[in-house]
């Protein structure tokens, strides 16, 4: 059978090229840190500094009715020099239409792309790096040049705004004319986030990308259409080519589409010259092409996902169909379809697991449903939105008449959206698996598509063969695969600080498999629990934190919790210091979803049980203690100097979390633990002059002291007094604004330090 395998696969020589040039560049962007290319104006422009822009229209969309256009071949001028900047996004304050190709000059204000400081967190970087982007700009412009321009690029442009606004003009409401938008035209921008999580939850988000339906429902429509009408080969290929490659401009053009007009042209080359089309060679050219023009574009996910659902389909799917092909009976197409749905959600779970750490748990059923009435949605959208374009009441009744047909379908898909997500377990977090995780994992799946095809050869060849014998070693094997992309074994207990900007997040993952989370918020960070903490957790594979622990109620510490408690993260417990009973910050920063005692006290937020923490306290998550050494009891205490502070001891270990304290709170802490030599110290209050004093640092004489802070605050954070006084016992000093992520593995009697910005 390997040997079979070997053979096919040397008659694949397009297959072998791109499966090298993709290695190559896996192993090149490994070794060297990554492929993309660095200009300039990067290294000596500093973040929202005022600059001077010009470039040439390429593209344009809307976004809250201000347009953002697409620069190539752009020059930033910066204090009287000139800087390449390839191509850029040029964000504008007003919605006109522009023509594309045009020269434009602007000025406004640089947002260089950032990359990721966090696991899990979104890498802004190297995802527009993945499409050519290099930075964004916002600001006004002014057109200084239209000869250049392009009527026929300027019409597809036109073509999608005016499409755009016959849907606005629809019997949509919002969210319903956002997918419409998105499944049509590409347009992404006005997409409901609430109905995005969704259909991202239940499995169906590939729905709103432009993919190989569109090109099947359009591309192949009007090809066969032009055949019946008696056209010749090559005018069908011509015409349908020049059909598909408009649409795909005017879309856009993204991975997904550029890799299905890609195959499709080699389709009908196929067809025109009376060959046989092979999937895994298009695929592979495809990856060629689109490679050598952007070589960066193997860190795109769409790129990534898509050219892994492709070749899923054309072998473990393939091999699944041809076991199913030999039942007969009534329940032949729907096992078909159920085996197709299940090869594919088994082929491309290691992928979806890297970039989003959670599986849509009924995706396999819900796509049975939804996938059939797609090509409703796309059809009846089309027809109503080009009739639309015909001025006149009739023709435009008949477009709002049209419209409701995907309006119904749209209605059933969010109705099974929502029953799906309030099913148990709708979706399972299983965190980021690593990078030797997911090669073992298509090794044996390899495994699984040679056994599945033996088996096939053997009930052609009327071998006798136990269907029960089928049945183990299938669920043998991907019980296997499961298992290596979704462990992730606790050898250690390990303490992060997440870099939240100004703010504070640590994380406890003890040995034991426990899970403390202590803050979690931040000031200089928008939503920072649904961009940093949520996909940070989700990335570790954690579903489950058992305690929250507020140290005090300042918005810097605790304004990402209720983020975390919307999440599919279950809380067990949230622990708030004894003094904070009545605060009102809490009360406010949960918008009354918690619930209050007789005498004002929070006992509940939303359905997690809240517990006071005083002095004194302490608990175990198995060998880690965590012992509470502030708070005491006194109601006169700011905020700050009432923070909880934590002493955690894992073996000979010891960890202080100091919060904000400082103060009257930091001179009783010095009574409770002067002498106590200390490994780690997370720095108290960002590091500010007027908390961890030299007295108190030079009895607890810690090795390592992290810092968490945001860049450049406004604060000045942290003080050099501080630093100063660190450095003056010995103390290591990390700072999450330079290092990012800092994660402290604890052993018996030592501490390994790992950061984001070096080691992840």
């Amino acid at each position: 059978m390997i040997k079979e395998y070997l053979r096919r696969l040397k008659s694949r020589p397009i297959l072998i090229i791109a499966v090298g040039l993709l290695g190559f560049l896996i192993i090149r962007n490994l070794m060297m840190g990554g492929l993309n290319r660095e200009y300039s104006f990067e290294r000596f422009i500093e973040d929202g500094e005022k600059v001077i822009v010009s470039g040439q229209i390429v593209g344009q969309d809307l976004k809250d009715n201000k347009s953002i256009l697409i620069l190539e071949a752009s020059n930033i001028l910066y204090n009287s020099k000139k800087y390449s900047a390839g191509k850029i996004l040029f964000y504008t304050s007003d919605n006109s239409f522009y023509s594309i190709g045009s020269q434009i000059r602007g000025q406004g204000k640089l947002k260089l792309l950032r990359h990721a400081t966090n696991p899990g967190q979104f890498d802004e970087y190297s995802y527009y790096k993945s499409i050519n982007i290099n930075s964004k700009i916002t600001g006004t412009i002014e057109i200084i040049d239209n000869s250049k321009a392009s009527s026929y690029k300027t019409f597809l442009s036109r073509l999608r705004r005016n499409l755009s606004e016959v849907i606005d003009k629809s019997d949509l409401n919002s969210k319903e004319a956002g997918i419409v938008k998105a499944m049509l035209l590409g347009e992404k921008t006005e997409l409901d986030e609430e109905e995005k999580t969704l259909y991202k939850n239940a499995g169906i988000i590939h729905l709103i990308s432009i993919s190989g339906l569109h090109i099947t429902i359009v591309g192949m429509g009007l090809y066969k259409l032009l055949r019946k009408k008696g056209c010749s080969f090559w005018l069908c290929a011509i015409c349908a080519s020049v059909v598909m490659i408009s649409f795909v401009i005017m879309t856009g053009a993204s991975v997904s589409s550029q890799r299905a007009l890609i195959m499709f042209i080699i389709l009908l080359l196929a067809n025109v010259l009376g060959r046989t089309q092979d999937p895994l060679n298009s695929i592979s050219i495809a990856a060629i092409v689109l490679i050598s023009s952007n070589p960066v574009i193997i860190n795109n996910p769409s790129f990534v996902l898509t050219f892994t659902a492709v070749i899923g389909v054309n072998t473990l799917c393939y091999s699944i169909k041809k076991l199913t092909d030999l039942y007969e009976g009534v329940f032949k197409k729907p096992l078909a379809a159920f085996g197709f749905g299940l090869g594919l959600w088994i082929f491309t779970m290691p992928v979806v697991l890297h970039y989003y750490y959670e599986i849509p748990t009924y995706s396999i059923f819900v796509n049975l449903i939804v996938v059939s009435f797609a090509p409703v949605i796309l059809i009846g959208a089309m027809l109503g939105a080009a009739l639309g374009l015909i001025h006149g009441i009739f023709f435009e009744s008949i477009s709002r008449g049209i419209f409701l047909i995907p309006k119904g379908v749209l209605m059933a898909n969010d109705f099974l959206s929502r029953l799906v997500s309030r099913l148990p377990e709708s979706v399972r977090i299983y965190g980021q698996p690593k990078l030797i995780a997911i090669i073992l994992y298509y090794i044996i799946m390899f495994g699984l598509i040679l056994m599945l095809n033996s088996f096939v050869r053997q009930l052609n060849e009327k071998k006798r063969i136990k269907i029960l014998k089928i049945l183990v070693s299938n669920i043998l094997i991907m019980s296997a695969a499961f298992f290596v992309i979704t462990i992730h074994p606790r050898m250690n207990t390990k303490i992060s600080i997440l870099d939240v900007g100004q703010g504070d997040c640590i994380l406890v993952q003890c040995k034991s498999g426990e899970n403390i989370l202590i803050d979690g918020g931040s000031s200089s960070v928008n939503e920072v629990g649904k961009y940093r903490i949520v996909p940070c957790l989700k990335s570790l594979g954690i579903s489950k934190v058992d305690r929250v622990i507020m140290t005090h109620p300042d918005n810097d510490h605790i304004n990402g919790l209720d983020t975390i408690l919307a999440s599919n993260i279950s809380v067990d417990e949230i622990n708030i210091a004894s003094v904070c009973a009545k605060s009102e910050k809490i009360a406010e920063m949960f918008d009354n979803k918690n619930s209050k005692d007789k005498e004002g006290r929070i006992y509940k937020i939303e359905s997690t049980k809240v517990k006071y923490l005083n002095e004194g306290d302490s608990f175990a998550c198995g060998d880690t203690k965590f012992q509470i050494l502030n708070p005491r009891g006194d109601t006169e205490l700011t905020d700050n100097e009432a923070s909880i502070v934590i002493l955690i001891t894992e073996g000979k270990v010891k960890s202080l979390l100091m919060g904000d304290v400082e103060g009257r709170g930091e001179e009783y802490l010095f009574s409770k633990i002067e002498g106590v030599k200390v490994d780690f110290l997370k720095v108290a209050h960002h590091g500010s002059k007027n908390s961890s004093s030299s007295q108190l640092l030079k009895s607890i004489k810690p090795l390592i002291a992290v810092i968490s802070a945001g860049k450049n605050n406004r604060y000045g954070h942290p003080h050099k007094e501080t630093i100063e006084r660190l450095k003056a016992v010995n103390s290591k000093v990390y700072n999450t604004a330079e290092k990012g992520y800092i994660e402290l593995k604890l052993n018996y009697d030592y501490i390994n330090v790992r950061y984001y910005n070096e080691y992840f």
